[in-house]
């Protein structure tokens, strides 16, 4: 067999060396999964990060021993509503056991398989396990390692700060309509940023500027770092924004005084869908172009632009026209990337997008053909999940704990800002005032389902209450996962014998 990534380096030294096993009984570890491409059979494992190559015939049969990530010929694994899972959705078909089953144990292995120099290989490796380690157990303990070697325990050094709650697009899916818009004032300005200088610990902080549409509290954003820079504390900027207010004197500013690096801009279509589903209020002649204009500016800037295209299935076709737009107005810049991202969650934050289980699978076959698109027009490629060579310690903002935080423009604190009023757990004038909540959060109970699912080790416990959860998310870690597997495999992996001689 090939090595094609060996696997984490941080995991691999916590693990360490895994001892022989006391006898020849050893189960799977549930997190190993095969997948094929062009008539290869490779594994991954989802706790060490390792991806393996079969060379042999007797190696293929053993990787494929091991549950696998392509998609059934029948169609068995698409998703079907079925038993309300553990956060008040749906569990998926295909995934497993449902929210009302106990967690499985590990399956046995084949017999004899530590006799074969490839079986014990997968043992050493960790693909294997002997008899009464569970897959789960060491997870979690591979997960509370790393997390106390963070260099940042004990400081929250991770930031998104809501500038103010108004807005001027009105998008007709916003998670946040229906909520209050208002502006934050400059006293709680000046109070966030006591709270951050206070809670850093003379850390470097990252600051990420939401909203709203955060370019209409610019004021909130100098007064916060004019605190910042009057303590010393250094600091590194990134903005999620409509992109619709930027000027040239502003991105100038926002790369100078707010160390902007980095700039998440969402685009709905072409420009006629786009400026029909913005809706901004009282808008030039076409926003539409004067939001590419800005994002000209922002790259011309050397800020890292990703342009988010939120896709449906009434406007997947027209994201083809879009990205190749994007192609020609943007030719070879390397500080931008371009992605698509699903609105179609039925039991999440977007409002008015159901899209029925069956046609998940003709939309998410119309993203993989636009991601295709746009790798081939020179944009990096990206998943909406980690790097399936790395082992993630935290899925998202929500789950890196103590480190990170949100404040929304009156100074309330919680764990993401997609989160309802139900979830904060306090304020930066008085810090944590719902104890419970905060270690609720800090601590989620792992839901049942979640418990069985084979793809724990790319998620995150704090999908439990998340309010961006979708009804069928094994289904979609699952199609996701392999498509990043097979890119990194296609990186890596020779495809003929000649292409293997030349590559040694």
């Amino acid at each position: 067999m090939k090595t094609l990534f060996p696997g984490d380096d941080n995991v691999l030294r916590v693990l360490g060396r895994q001892k022989p096993s006391p006898d020849s009984a050893v189960r799977k570890n549930r997190y190993a999964l095969s997948f094929t491409s062009n008539g290869r059979v490779f594994l991954w494992n989802g706790l060490t990060r390792a991806i393996l190559a079969a060379q042999a015939p007797e190696e293929e049969a053993l990787f494929a021993s091991f549950p696998s990530l392509d998609p059934a010929p029948d169609g068995a694994d698409a998703p079907v509503p079925a038993a309300a899972g553990a956060h008040g959705g749906q569990a998926d078909s295909g995934a497993g056991a449902s929210s009302a089953e106990p967690a499985p144990e590990d399956a046995p292995a084949p017999a004899g398989v530590l006799s074969s120099p490839a079986g014990q290989a997968l043992y050493d490796g960790y693909f294997f396990l002997p008899e009464g380690r569970s897959s789960r157990a060491l997870y979690q303990d591979v997960l509370n390692a790393l997390r106390l070697l963070r260099r940042d325990i004990g400081k929250t050094t991770s930031y998104t700060i809501l500038s103010t709650m108004v807005c001027n697009a009105r998008c007709p899916y916003c998670y946040e309509g229906g909520r209050r818009q208002y502006p934050m004032s400059m006293e709680t300005a000046d109070d966030i940023a006591a709270y951050i200088i206070e809670k850093s610990g003379g850390s470097e902080v990252s600051l990420s500027w939401f909203g709203g549409e955060p370019l209409l509290g610019v004021a909130a954003i100098r007064r916060i770092l004019a605190g910042l820079n009057a303590a010393g504390v250094a600091y590194k900027s990134s903005i999620v924004t409509n992109g619709y207010l930027f000027t040239e004197a502003l991105a100038e500013e926002a790369v100078r005084d707010w160390k902007l690096t980095r700039a998440q801009i969402s685009l709905d279509g072409t420009e006629e869908r786009y400026n029909r589903i913005k809706n901004y209020v009282n808008p030039v002649a076409s926003p539409y172009r004067q939001v590419l204009r800005n994002i000209g500016l922002l790259l011309d800037a050397g800020v890292r632009v990703s342009i988010r295209l939120n896709t449906s299935p009434e406007n997947i076709e027209d994201m083809f026209r879009l990205v190749g737009e994007l192609g020609e107005t943007f030719p070879g810049r390397k500080n931008l990337r371009v992605y698509a991202y699903p609105l179609h969650f039925t039991d999440s934050i977007y409002k008015g997008l159901e899209t029925p289980p069956g046609d998940l699978p003709a939309l998410y076959d119309g993203l993989d053909r636009l991601g295709a698109y746009i790798r081939s027009l020179g944009f990096p490629a990206s998943g909406r999940f980690p790097n399936p060579a790395k082992f993630p310690i935290s899925y998202c903002m929500a789950s890196a704990y103590s480190s990170a935080c949100a404040i929304d423009p009156s100074g309330r604190i919680t764990h993401c800002e997609h989160c309802g009023d139900e979830w904060f757990y306090g304020n930066v004038r008085e810090g944590i005032t719902d104890a419970s909540l905060y270690r609720s959060l800090m601590e989620p109970p792992l839901p049942d389902r979640c418990a069985s699912c084979p793809f724990l080790t790319t998620c995150t416990p704090f999908r439990h209450p998340c309010p961006d959860m979708s009804p069928w998310c094994r289904w979609e870690v699952r199609r996701d996962l392999r498509a990043n597997l097979l890119r990194q495999t296609e990186e890596q992996a020779p495809q003929t014998e000649e292409e293997e001689h030349a590559a040694c």
